[in-house]
């Protein structure tokens, strides 16, 4: 927080340790220092500069760097572009996709529009639809530069009378690696006032440049119990089916503290 208006800032921290007995600092340990911030400005058209970087100590380099613009020249239109940059520590054991098919940092341009059709009406509220596209760049090998393509759509909605949020989106990808449909859906529901859900799934239909193609499928479910103001336990699952994992699931669990204030 701050005392210029309209500015807002955080910074963060995580301790990232992969193997409690060792402490190589470059493969096994490394802390992540985030800082994101916003600035609106005064007038009509409401413009907003925001910005997230998120820098990996032990790797010493920029995992995250985006800076973006927006607008909102009417209450049910938005509309925003920003510029990303991407990389990862590749001394890592902890290997990452975009380590092992990729050399050097990964750019992203993107724009995106929001359209609230329907504030409130009836049992519905917020209907609103989206769309953007996203351009992107990196190196496949040292000689080969890969150009990406991402084209997305999707509509969300609540249903007020059992609190219930519904996100249905879908994604096109075209890059150097091959091409993807996903279908993603998303429930979010508040029935209780210390209590929220959240289920979903999707399903990806790709094929590669090899000439293999497939279907992924994935499903979860998260329950949040806010215990307290500040704390609050998280539990859930996922299920995983694909090329590489024929039947798997994870079950997660976490406590989050949280607190604000003004500087």
């Amino acid at each position: 927080g701050g005392v210029v208006d309209g500015l807002h800032a955080k910074i963060s921290g995580v301790y990232d340790k992969l193997n409690i007995k060792q402490s190589d600092w470059r493969q096994m340990d490394t802390v992540l220092a985030g800082f994101s911030g916003s600035y609106l400005f005064k007038g009509s058209l409401m413009p907003l500069l925001y910005t997230n970087i998120e820098y990996d100590t032990a790797g010493k380099v920029l995992n995250n760097g985006i800076a973006g613009f927006s607008l909102r020249p009417v209450h049910w239109l938005y509309w925003n572009a920003e510029a990303g940059h991407y990389d990862t520590n590749r001394d890592r054991i902890r290997q990452t996709i975009f380590g092992l098919f990729a050399i050097g940092a990964f750019y992203q341009g993107r724009s995106g529009v929001s359209i609230t059709a329907v504030e409130s009406s009836g049992a519905l509220e917020d209907l609103t639809f989206t769309g953007g596209y996203a351009y992107q760049t990196y190196h496949a090998a040292p000689q080969v530069k890969a150009v990406g393509n991402i084209a997305d759509g999707g509509v969300r909605f609540t249903i007020k009378p059992i609190y219930l949020t519904t996100l249905v989106s879908y994604r096109y990808y075209k890059s150097f690696g091959g091409k993807a449909h996903d279908v993603y859906i998303e429930l979010h529901d508040e029935p209780f006032e210390l209590v929220n859900f959240t289920a979903g799934g999707n399903i990806t239909r790709y094929s590669k440049i090899t000439s293999e193609r497939g279907t992924a499928i994935s499903s979860f479910l998260l329950a949040d119990l806010n215990v307290t103001k500040f704390l609050t336990l998280s539990a859930g699952g996922e299920y995983l089916r694909n090329i590489t994992f024929n039947h798997e699931f994870r079950a997660t669990a976490k406590l989050s503290f949280k607190t604000s204030g003004k500087i």
